[in-house]
């Protein structure tokens, strides 16, 4: 799954009330085909403490795994989350990315691109 910065200006759309578009990108390296499937939840308001969290720059080299966490502020909760990354070959693997507890999320990516590169994890959090 493979984000560009038009991508991340579309989910601070969705944050401030904006029209949004979302977009997941695939590349399937097995030989065999493959289907996924897109899904998005839409709402007129945003749930009380509605925020999304992004977490630090991770670096993840040539050749190399890496797992990033982000955690939702003070009592909120975890709705969703996923990864978006900077690189632009087709070595970026998205391995798994799921909720942690009831306040964090995490992704694991795989980098077999011939450069580093740079993963954030995201979380859509709201209050209870």
């Amino acid at each position: 799954m493979r984000t560009n910065t038009s991508a991340m200006k579309h989910r601070y759309a969705a944050i401030t009330g904006m029209s949004a578009k979302f977009t997941a990108w695939m590349n399937n390296g097995s030989g065999t085909d493959s289907t996924f499937e897109v899904w998005a939840i839409c709402r007129n308001a945003a749930p009380a403490g509605y925020s999304l969290q992004i977490g630090p720059a991770l670096s993840v080299a040539s050749g190399a795994d890496g797992r990033s966490d982000v955690t939702c502020p003070g009592a909120s909760v975890v709705l969703s989350g996923g990864n978006f990354s900077t690189g632009s070959g087709l070595g970026q693997n998205l391995h798994s990315s799921g909720p942690v507890g009831e306040h964090n999320w995490y992704t694991y990516f795989n980098n077999n691109d011939p450069s580093a590169d740079t993963v954030y994890t995201y979380a859509v959090c709201a209050g209870r």
